[in-house]
């Protein structure tokens, strides 16, 4: 999946960031505007404190994981006594293979532990309920939580000796098979995992193949952000 990915990743994280300032007065990140983001990436690890650290030496916004609530909600709240704008990330380095879900297949024909990009159980149950869920959240008024990043980085499928990226992603059942059904190709034919990249290019239909995913990838995208918009415009 090439890096046309990109402008959606932006836009997702464009949208969130206007869902869920928690400054009753702000009705849309009107700090983005005045301050511009200011962030660093921070680990919990490091602790909260560093919350008041870094804002004494310039920055107004903090970035870290918040792939576990129970440790995010303690950022949250430490974010609003610090006056520290909190951003979380999802994102998509998981293991789809123990979650039962669908997997990606790379261009190699490689498949991998980390979930198809057009699954909708993955947005569903690992993008849209969490990035609500923290949507609703960042509307306490002990909690500050100003926007969700979206992490297309697959540190999970790189530390197996795959892809950091869907740059060349995915040839899976489900989305190979949807292409051949959108081209009229038939599926009888349908060739092994390692060879439907070649495949496509013999008859000529490569160039169409990863606008035909990407179609999917925004509309689970504006999906997110519809949802987002219903909790928190």
């Amino acid at each position: 999946m090439p890096t046309q990915y990109l402008p959606c990743v932006l836009a997702l994280l464009l949208g969130a960031l206007a869902m869920a300032t928690s400054w009753a007065e702000e009705k849309k990140p009107d700090w983005i505007a005045r301050e511009k983001i200011r962030a660093g990436w921070i680990y919990h690890g490091d602790g909260k404190d560093k919350l008041h650290f870094f804002k004494k030496h310039g920055l107004n916004a903090l970035i870290t994981h918040a792939g576990k609530p129970e440790v995010f909600d303690e950022w949250a709240k430490e974010a609003r006594r610090a006056g520290m704008h909190l951003i979380g990330v999802l994102g998509f380095s998981f293991d789809a293979e123990k979650a039962g879900m669908r997997r990606c297949v790379f261009g190699n024909g490689y498949e991998s532990v980390v979930a198809c990009p057009t699954d909708e159980r993955f947005w569903q149950e690992r993008m849209i309920e969490p990035t609500v869920k923290l949507a609703r959240e960042g509307m306490s008024a002990e909690k500050e939580i100003s926007g969700i990043l979206i992490d297309f980085e697959l540190y999970a499928n790189s530390e197996k000796g795959g892809q950091i990226y869907y740059t060349d992603a995915c040839y899976c059942d489900a989305c190979f098979g949807g292409f051949l059904k959108h081209k009229n190709l038939g599926d009888a034919a349908r060739p092994p995992l390692g060879e439907r990249k070649k495949w496509l290019k013999d008859k000529g239909v490569d160039a169409e193949y990863h606008p035909f995913l990407q179609k999917q990838v925004r509309a689970l995208a504006a999906k997110m952000r519809e949802a987002v918009e219903a909790v928190r415009k």
